[in-house]
């Protein structure tokens, strides 16, 4: 078992095996599970008089709404959110610049995948991360990088990092071609897997 002094938890999903098994893990990570519960347990969670460090919202499961999504934020205001997610979610700019959630779960990874990308949201201090460490990526590239996974326009990156719009463009072909990716919307997957975010 791992100890990086007790926190509590909370964690919603519709998916039971996929729930227990996310909660599963971070017990051996030294949390303590305050609660595991279907999406739908709205009456149940809004009086529970709990105060976890940590929430984990399945987004993948059917049940996860944005009123869903609001109504827990406003009840856990100081918590650390995590989002559990499909790669090939075309909102997940959507999600991260809306809730400003930037630790994700990715429902296709497989189980040794899940519990490195754990350990790493429990270990980490914060939402995000100020340094880049992405191997071969620039220091300017993943600024662009976290602007594009903000949900922002080329237009918007250029003007707040007072470039062209052409630059910015010529930034996000040279990351595509650098890390063998097909779109913007697989930069954001990548980001959000690397820590970048």
């Amino acid at each position: 078992m791992f100890w990086w002094g007790m926190k509590n938890f909370i964690i919603f999903s519709a998916n039971t095996v996929y729930r227990e098994t996310i909660a599963a893990m971070a017990v051996d990570f030294g949390l303590n599970c305050l609660a595991s519960e279907s999406v739908n347990a709205k009456m149940q969670i809004s009086i529970k008089e709990i105060t976890p460090e940590i929430v984990i919202i399945d987004i993948f499961s059917r049940g996860a709404t944005d009123d869903f999504v609001a109504m827990v934020r406003e009840i856990f205001l100081t918590a650390r959110f995590v989002f559990i997610v499909s790669e090939d979610n075309p909102l997940l700019s959507y999600f991260v610049q809306k809730y400003n959630v930037h630790d994700l779960l990715f429902v296709e990874d497989d189980t040794e995948r899940t519990r490195s990308n754990l350990e790493k949201i429990i270990k980490s201090k914060s939402n995000g991360s100020t340094s880049c460490n992405m191997g071969n990526l620039t220091l300017r590239e993943c600024e662009v990088l976290k602007l594009i996974a903000a949900g922002k326009t080329s237009r918007e990156i250029a003007e707040e990092l007072f470039i062209s719009k052409n630059t910015v463009d010529t930034h996000r072909n040279k990351m595509l071609q650098k890390l063998n990716l097909s779109n913007s919307a697989s930069l954001v997957t990548y980001a959000c897997k690397s820590g970048l975010l």
